[in-house]
């Protein structure tokens, strides 16, 4: 496992706001592949009846996710750190509340329940993610579920990476072992080659899993 420097929210907010309105073309140029993932993986959750829902886009950026989180729930909301994004994002009209926040930080303050919290191409900014799935994990309802992706670290070793372009990459048995210290038991893992946006990862790792029953607050 490679030193890390801290999350520089500061320097991460700073690129986004500058990307803001070419991210979107950008993405749609590399064949970004947030959107269809979520639809899938939405398929694969179950969900309850989209009136019923709610739903935290972290990370949400520009909204690219919102048109298919938003059409399965009652109440979308997203975090980002960039207003620059929230204010593409809030152009889309599919979220009801959107908070300019660090996602770990939202979590931890928030006592808002999810149905579903989403983190796509966003977690490679992070290089411990013990907070995140904790909190995040305690955001759900019972039954809830969380679908994250990483960049793709080596199979065989069991931590992060941080890359001098400011990125992570995390092995699956780090997020496994986290997530079964955290009492998940089960869940869906799959492998998937992803153009955007770690140049020095040519693939995902993309988990879904559900809130552990007896989990304390």
């Amino acid at each position: 496992m490679s030193k890390s420097p801290p999350i520089d929210t500061d320097k991460i907010t700073d690129m986004f706001d500058s990307l803001a309105d070419q991210y979107d073309s950008q993405c749609e140029q590399v064949g970004y592949l947030g959107p269809r993932l979520v639809a899938d993986l939405l398929r694969e959750c179950q969900l309850p009846e989209a009136d019923t829902i709610r739903i935290l886009d972290a990370g949400c950026g520009t909204g690219l996710l919102g048109p298919a989180l938003g059409s399965q729930s009652r109440w979308l909301d997203g975090v980002d750190l960039s207003t620059r994004m929230l204010d593409m994002a809030r152009q889309r009209g599919c979220y009801r509340g959107l908070i300019t926040a660090e996602l770990t930080e939202y979590l931890t303050g928030t006592d808002t329940s999810y149905h579903l919290i989403a983190a796509v191409s966003v977690l490679q900014y992070q290089g411990s993610l013990e907070q995140f799935i904790q909190v995040a994990l305690k955001r759900l309802v019972l039954g809830g579920w969380l679908v994250f992706n990483v960049a793709a670290g080596p199979l065989l070793g069991d931590g992060y990476d941080w890359h001098t372009d400011g990125f992570y990459s995390h092995s699956p048995q780090y997020v496994m072992r986290l997530l079964g210290e955290a009492g998940v038991a089960g869940g869906g893992l799959r492998r998937l080659a992803w153009p955007c946006p770690c140049p020095f990862s040519e693939h995902a790792l993309v988990f879904a899993v559900q809130r552990p029953v007896g989990l304390a607050e």
